[in-house]
């Protein structure tokens, strides 16, 4: 069951040695929510929530692996240009 549904997403840049932080707006019934992301681009690159509340919200939701796919898309054109 989706709960919250992605409205933006806002790059902050690199804050450590190949750790990219990146905040992403939600929808939801309770109104906007903003949970920040790490996608370390070192060996294999991956992404992950930094807040266990995203979890706990999302753990249910069958598209949470394609919004992790699309911001490692991101990250990855950001790093292109």
């Amino acid at each position: 069951m989706r709960t919250i549904n992605p409205i933006s997403i806002t790059a902050e840049g690199e804050y450590a040695p190949n750790l990219h932080r990146y905040r992403i707006v939600f929808q939801s019934e309770k109104g906007n929510q903003e949970f920040t992301f790490t996608v370390k681009d070192e060996d294999i690159i991956g992404a992950i929530w930094d807040d266990d509340e995203f979890w706990k919200i999302t753990c249910e939701d069958p598209k949470v692996t394609d919004l992790m796919q699309a911001l490692l898309n991101f990250h990855e054109a950001r790093q292109q240009l």
